[in-house]
């Protein structure tokens, strides 16, 4: 392997080590909104960052530096991924179903009549 990929493979594992030690400190409830947003993350990890950072790799340094994408997904499952999941991150098993965020009203309240849609900035 090149030094580069080394590199970036290690990177990487240093991201997993740092998502499982938020996983741990952190009292997750099952199904509330940081529980949720913490699964997109993992499931965004293996979706796109990885497969992207391997893509860059060939890219730049070509066909000879090959980052082992399977082997960094697969060890995200059981606690990062479900197991179904890290084996086929790309399968039907894999998609999370989204559900739009709720709007605080509070806040949607906070902005300025006359800032609202960005009108303030198209005045001058």
């Amino acid at each position: 392997r090149t030094p580069a990929v080394q590199h970036f493979s290690e990177c990487l594992t240093a991201a997993l080590n740092l998502m499982r030690s938020v996983l741990g400190s952190q009292a997750f409830q099952a199904g509330s909104s940081k529980a949720t947003e913490f699964t997109y993350m993992c499931m965004h990890f293996a979706q796109i960052l990885v497969p992207l950072v391997k893509v860059h790799l060939e890219t730049v340094f070509g066909t000879h530096a090959q980052l082992d994408m399977t082997a960094i997904i697969a060890s995200m499952a059981p606690d990062l991924l479900p197991t179904s999941v890290a084996e086929d991150p790309f399968g039907v098993d894999a998609v999370v179903e989204e559900e739009p965020l709720a709007i605080d009203e509070t806040l949607a309240d906070e902005v300025p009549a006359d800032t609202a849609g960005g009108a303030a900035c198209m005045k001058d």
